[in-house]
């Protein structure tokens, strides 16, 4: 039995042999025992199941294309290997040399994605529609910066020579006293700390104070309402920077000191208060 293939009278034999001319299926499809090739558009060619209801993949060592990669539908992916620990790599060629691992995917018990070379952010400006994770390079202050839940943060370098830090502590009435606000570190120098009442103490004669461990008798703030229940709107910002009774003298902490609150309030029942720290640290 022999195939005639074109008009020029070439044939294609049984079994064996070579096909000399074209082969030429026209609008039909050419079939496996379950797959079938098929032209899906004037310039492209599909491997589709024998039914032609879907596609089937292609096993092969390498693709080389001329033009692009095109995924065309929703949650398509680029996957590594699916075996523990083994890895995808992204390549470009090094200037004069040879292909370069730029990154990675890499399989793990927790897998990541690894830039294996300097990454570069393009320059740009905040998106238009920002979701929370968003991460770019500032064209105008030349910052890097991320978007939080509703803003956008700057990252600032560590590397100057002093850096601003905040510490904060929720005191609730049942809390053991006295309690540790901050341990500052050697080399820093506190700004000021604050007391913020969210959840009305109450009791006998309650009184809240902050001030280094060690010596109880110079508070850095106090809180000392004239009524036992505190009201909603008495918030104490760092009154120890005014108040010369409070013994409070800013100064460079030549080694490390802990800031404590101390607070009395007998038969309290509710309370919450937020005390904070705020501090620069020399580098």
């Amino acid at each position: 039995m022999r195939v005639k293939t074109t008009p020029s009278g070439s044939y294609l034999p049984l079994t064996g042999g070579t096909l000399t001319g074209d082969l030429n299926i026209g609008a039909h499809l050419l079939k496996t025992t379950s797959l079938a090739l098929k032209q899906v558009t004037g310039d492209s060619w599909g491997i589709r199941d024998v039914a032609d209801t879907g596609y089937r993949d292609l096993y092969t060592r390498k693709i080389v294309v001329d033009g692009g990669l095109a995924l065309n539908a929703d949650g398509c992916s680029l996957d590594a290997r699916d075996v523990d620990a083994t890895y995808a790599k992204l390549q470009a060629r090094d200037t004069s040399a040879a292909l370069a691992e730029i990154a990675r995917l890499q399989g793990a018990a927790d897998p990541y994605f690894q830039a294996t070379l300097p990454m570069v952010l393009k320059p740009g400006s905040a998106p238009g529609t920002p979701v929370e994770g968003h991460f770019y390079y500032d064209d105008t202050t030349k910052l890097l910066r991320f978007r939080d839940a509703s803003l956008w943060r700057d990252v600032h370098s560590a590397g100057g020579p002093m850096v601003m830090h905040a510490s904060k502590l929720d005191l609730t009435y049942e809390s053991a006293s006295p309690v540790t606000l901050k341990v500052l570190p050697a080399g820093s120098i506190l700004l000021y700390v604050a007391v913020n009442v969210t959840t009305l103490f109450n009791g006998t004669t309650p009184l809240l104070e902050i001030g280094y461990a060690g010596h109880t008798a110079e508070y850095l703030d106090q809180y000392a309402p004239t009524s036992v229940a505190w009201t909603g709107d008495e918030t104490e910002l760092g009154d120890g920077l005014q108040d010369a009774t409070l013994k409070y003298r800013p100064r460079l902490m030549k080694a490390a000191r802990t800031i404590i609150v101390t607070h009395t309030h007998a038969g309290a029942t509710q309370g919450v208060a937020e005390c904070y720290a705020v501090y620069i640290k020399l580098t």
